[in-house]
């Protein structure tokens, strides 16, 4: 092989190894986008946060833990993990516990209702 062929073939996987370089930096740069973006795609559920504390606020006032406890417990328990979960900032999550909690919230508040009217008790 003479000199003009080995320095084409040097030159050759030099330029292969630079080639690399850059697409291994960019598709580095397209990964760590993706997440940070990714990420921040996903707004905190305020709102279902809000509603399900209202709800367990609401059932706390009807006296759920009373007249509707296994419903009432439940909406606890999901609510602290719809919190654990917000905190961990899995805002997916969490916006399904809270949903959760709300609905769990809302029917022990009215199966509470309806116990302190078949019972004869005061709303």
């Amino acid at each position: 092989m003479d000199d003009s062929k080995k320095n084409r073939n040097i030159h050759n996987i030099q330029n292969i190894k630079i080639q690399n370089a850059l697409i291994n930096k960019i598709l580095i740069g397209f990964i760590i986008s993706a997440f940070f973006f990714g990420c921040a795609s996903v707004p905190p559920p305020v709102e279902d946060y809000a509603l399900a504390q209202t709800a367990l606020e609401g059932a706390r006032k009807a006296e759920a833990s009373r007249f509707a406890p296994i419903l009432f417990q439940q909406a606890e328990v999901n609510y602290l993990k719809a919190q654990n979960l917000y905190d961990e900032k899995d805002y997916i999550g969490a916006e399904k516990e809270f949903i959760k909690t709300r609905k769990l919230a809302e029917k022990a508040e009215n199966q509470s209702r309806v116990q302190k009217a078949v019972q004869g008790e005061a709303f």
